[in-house]
């Protein structure tokens, strides 16, 4: 019974000093913030190098079709190719961003786990649409700069009632 005892406080103790662990330190913070703030720059200015440099040599994205493309020089041909569709496109009057269900978390030391949902709606004249991906990055810490190993983007649908 003492063994017993003793294994569950050592269980408790080790998942409390791993949430405790869990916890993203406020310059981490603000550091992964900046990734986020160059990429949705990037995105928005259409510009395809700046974007691919926010990612590992090897870095991974994972397109909502499930569609997965490595290396940093496969991901500056992906967005280059995609930024060229997206500019035979009419652009809407206004478009408005709204990033919900952030979280973050250490999974490893200098490895960052962040995942949350963004919502783009356009409006073109008396039209608006809007587009729900929910998003999960893995960033790591090279050379004192957090960037991403791998974005993973997910539509966000209800299910048929």
């Amino acid at each position: 019974m003492k063994q017993l005892i003793t294994t569950a406080a050592l269980l408790l103790t080790t998942v409390f000093s791993f949430t405790a662990k869990a916890q993203i330190s406020e310059k981490d913070k603000d550091d992964t913030k900046k990734v986020y703030e160059a990429a949705a720059a990037a995105f928005q200015n259409m510009d395809a190098t700046a974007l691919s440099n926010i990612f590992t040599d090897n870095g991974t994205h994972i397109d909502p079709m499930g569609k997965i493309t490595r290396g940093r020089s496969n991901l500056l041909s992906l967005y280059t190719n995609l930024f060229s569709y997206f500019k035979t496109l009419p652009r809407p009057d206004k478009s408005t961003t709204n990033v919900t269900n952030q979280d973050s978390r250490y999974i490893a030391p200098g490895v960052i786990l962040s995942t949350y949902t963004e919502e783009t709606t356009n409006y073109s004249g008396d039209k608006t649409s809007s587009e729900k991906y929910s998003f999960a990055i893995l960033l790591v810490k090279k050379n004192g700069k957090w960037l991403c190993e791998q974005v993973t983007m997910t539509p966000v649908t209800e299910f048929a009632k």
